[in-house]
């Protein structure tokens, strides 16, 4: 997620520089043997690739956190023990049983005694 889009330019800029930096250390290599000006520009631009990709993985699990933590789900009422065996008879019953947990759930995060002060 970029900030602004001096940040995303900046961010464009600098990848493209490494990147071709790495290619073209490692091309100089291959081509001419290991000297310190070959050596040097890959070795840094390896440093840099691996900073933008630690960088990435470092704000992808910053969000990820971010998000498991905004939609966490309410507990779930625990079922009847003869919840299976429910007659057809019995569903109505069932269903106020449900119903009362339903709104036993909604007291407890407060959202109904709000709107009970309102009337």
């Amino acid at each position: 997620m970029m900030e602004s889009w001096v940040d995303f330019v900046f961010n464009v800029i600098g990848g493209a520089t490494a990147f071709l930096c790495l290619f073209d250390g490692t091309r100089r290599l291959c081509a001419y043997g290991v000297h310190s000006k070959a050596l040097l520009m890959t070795v840094l631009a390896a440093g840099i690739c691996a900073l933008y990709g630690g960088f990435a993985y470092w704000k992808y699990s910053d969000l990820k956190a971010t998000l498991s933590m905004n939609q966490r789900k309410a507990a779930a009422f625990p079922l009847p023990a003869n919840w299976g065996r429910l007659s057809p008879e019995k569903e109505g019953d069932h269903e106020r049983r449900a119903s009362a947990q339903d709104v036993h759930g909604v007291r407890d995060a407060g959202e109904l005694r709000r709107s009970q002060r309102r009337h």
